[in-house]
């Protein structure tokens, strides 16, 4: 489960990136990628803690 979710940041995370290299519109799209990969690493933290 673990690592589903690690992959699944990783997976925004780049596509977040790409976003924001390639389009000055997709700024607010690759944000929002970027947050999603944010969430699924906090998620993953918190999983690992409690």
């Amino acid at each position: 489960m673990n690592l589903v979710i690690f992959y699944l940041g990783m997976m925004y995370m780049l596509h977040g990136i790409e976003m924001a290299k390639r389009v000055e519109k997709g700024k607010t799209l690759a944000y929002v990628y970027l947050l999603a990969a944010v969430i699924c690493f906090s998620g993953l933290i918190v999983q690992n803690i409690f």
